[in-house]
């Protein structure tokens, strides 16, 4: 299994569980029993599944304006949630 940003997570075959585990959560990405894969698939076939993350990398800034000192305390906080975006059913 080959992430497009992460690189490989994990290798293996279609006769065991494939559930390559996220080091960021210790928990699989996903899990695919040996059953799932039926009996067609010959060698050099793929498997691709398009995923998309709930939360975009983002870069934090912080700019010193010129100028003389105003102050010593300096303080900021920063939230970063993700979600999900699911169509609504009709």
């Amino acid at each position: 299994m080959i992430g497009e940003h992460v690189g490989v997570i994990a290798t293996g075959d279609i006769n065991t569980i494939c559930s390559p585990v996220n080091p960021a959560t210790g928990k699989p990405y996903f899990t695919i029993q040996p059953l799932g894969w039926g009996s067609g698939w010959a060698i050099g076939n793929i498997l691709r599944i398009n995923t998309v993350g709930a939360l975009y990398p983002f870069w934090v800034v912080r700019t010193i304006q010129p100028g003389p000192e105003t102050g010593i305390e300096h303080h900021f906080s920063i939230l970063a949630r993700g979600d999900v975006n699911r169509p609504q059913s009709a």
